[in-house]
């Protein structure tokens, strides 16, 4: 049985998860274009702290992938045209709707030179490869042990997409998931159609 305090801290921690977090006025930029307000978020609480600027520099990081191998950003942008930098979790409802569109594009687009690169927010290596391969998402998906990467990106969401083009440069911000519809939408304007 449940104490009045411990129900409490459950219906917060719940209305936490299941809270959708866009305002739709986070993410700007000189231009005033590059922001798109999916629906569907789940907060990540501690992880806000504003956001990054479209037009700006991608903060770099390096993860491993499941099998345990560096992935570094800006290394892998510079050889693609196209870089979606995807910050998801098995647990939100919302990254698993999407994740199925992701992986049409992927499929669709890797030979154009769209990258995708899955950074998973703390789940072990273990668990992200079972879904992987149950859902036949074959993008490297990377592995965090603490929320630095998503700070830096100041996102406090999931999910949220970056996409970051060949010079290292975020051109487009996406927070909640993408459907079929914006996600087919979004990477035509950037050649991919």
């Amino acid at each position: 049985m449940l104490t009045r305090a411990g129900f409490g801290i459950t219906l917060v921690l719940l209305a936490l998860l299941m809270a959708a977090c866009d305002s739709g006025a986070d993410v700007s930029s000189s231009n005033g274009g590059g922001y798109s307000s999916a629906s569907g978020a789940v907060v990540t609480p501690g992880t806000e702290q504003g956001d990054v600027q479209v037009n700006t520099v991608a903060p770099d990081f390096t993860l491993p992938d499941v099998s345990g191998k560096s992935v570094n950003l800006l290394a892998v942008a510079r050889t693609h045209k196209l870089t979606v930098v995807n910050f998801w979790a098995s647990w939100c409802p919302p990254c698993r709707a999407e994740m199925p569109d992701l992986a049409v594009a992927y499929n669709k687009y890797k030979g154009m030179g769209l990258a995708i690169l899955g950074v998973n927010r703390q789940e072990d290596a273990t668990q992200v490869s079972q879904y992987a391969k149950d859902g036949g998402f074959s993008w490297p998906l990377l592995l965090t042990t603490n929320d630095n990467v998503m700070i830096s990106y100041r996102g406090g969401s999931l999910p949220n997409t970056y996409f970051v083009d060949s010079k290292g440069i975020i051109i487009h911000v996406v927070r909640g998931a993408m459907n079929d519809h914006e996600l087919a939408d979004t990477l035509a304007q950037y050649g991919f159609n």
